[in-house]
């Protein structure tokens, strides 16, 4: 590791800090919880086609993702997890894909010609045994099955809320669309296993109800 008056950098990817920790991997997970690289809908510059900018993914009919982190490495991991779901010529369930990426992701770590990718990845779909299913990944292949999740920036201060708001009742799909009006939102719902992302207009007609609740 070399010492520079204004940086310091590594020049192996695979060394260890002496709390057992990778610099590349530490750098990974600094990159997701940069600020303005949240999934909030920001849009960076004004001439830019709001409609081109998203941090949801489609991966399957029935499996979409939401990415937080450098766009560009969100962009290659979905890349690989759509490559990942035509490997057997059946839907892949969730879990399985998450589990695929897990690994490849857990390869990065190791070989001195990769890096981790700065991205966290979040999958949502239905599962045809076990239902709704909510997974996420992060830079060093930990994944895990979540009933409500958030990462990035606000992780902490997300995951409190989460957990109150999980406690007191199970959410309708009304009261889930209010909780994150203020995000880009995507749902998928037991009547309908189709992942889609909200319009406008149907946020607009959230935000109407919100207004005449309060």
């Amino acid at each position: 590791v070399s010492h520079g008056s204004s940086a310091s950098f590594d020049h192996h990817i695979t060394i260890f800090l002496p709390e057992d920790w990778l610099y590349q991997v530490e750098s990974a997970f600094k990159a997701i919880n940069q600020d303005g690289l949240t999934s909030v809908k920001k849009i960076p510059d004004k001439l830019l086609d709001s409609s081109t900018v998203t941090h949801l993914f489609k991966i399957t009919k029935n499996i979409d993702c939401m990415m937080t982190g450098m766009t560009v490495d969100s962009r290659s991991q979905v890349q690989r997890a759509h490559h990942e779901k035509y490997k057997y010529g059946y839907e892949i369930p969730v879990d399985m894909l998450c589990k695929r990426i897990a690994t490849i992701s857990q390869v990065y770590t190791q070989n001195a010609e990769m890096r981790p990718l700065g991205c966290c990845m979040i999958l949502i779909g239905t599962d045809e045994e076990q239902g709704p299913q909510v997974y996420k990944c992060d830079p060093v292949g930990y994944y895990c099955g979540f009933k409500a999740t958030a990462t990035g920036v606000k992780q902490i201060e997300s995951t409190s809320f989460l957990e109150k708001k999980v406690k007191k009742f199970d959410w309708t799909f009304e009261q889930t669309v209010e909780t994150v009006i203020t995000l880009e939102v995507g749902v998928v719902t037991v009547e309908n296993p189709i992942f889609r992302i909200l319009t406008e207009v149907e946020i607009d007609a959230h935000l109407v109800a919100l207004t005449e609740r309060d």
